[in-house]
């Protein structure tokens, strides 16, 4: 499943490095900030969601449409570049009452680094 693909190391390397670029960018003076999104996160959780949301470089979204192509299963790749929006959004939608998996992945790599 494609989905599968969003849940492992991978994952957790991308949340990573987009922690670390929020955190850099947090520690700028509020003017030169690029926008609201420079906050420290609270907690795991906050983070992935924050992640989620990021529809630029180093986001979720970036990071789903690397690791796809990424993938090497043709039909994978078929189906993303069929329905890429509607993948998202369903996999998104699963977490209402639930946390992301990679919220316990990150709780496992020992929580917030920042």
């Amino acid at each position: 499943m494609i989905t599968d693909l969003f849940n492992g190391q991978p994952a957790l390397a991308s949340i990573r490095a987009f922690e670390e670029a929020r955190f850099a960018l947090s520690k700028l003076d509020d003017a030169d900030k690029p926008d609201k999104h420079t906050t420290v996160f609270v907690d795991c959780r906050d983070l992935v969601w924050a992640w989620f949301a990021e529809s630029g470089p180093g986001g979720f979204v970036d990071f789903a449409d690397r690791i796809v192509a990424e993938c090497g299963d043709v039909e994978m790749q078929r189906q993303w570049n069929a329905d890429r929006a509607g993948i998202l959004a369903r996999y998104i939608e699963g977490f209402d009452a639930v946390d992301p998996p990679q919220v316990a992945v990150l709780e496992v790599d020992g929580g917030l680094r920042h």
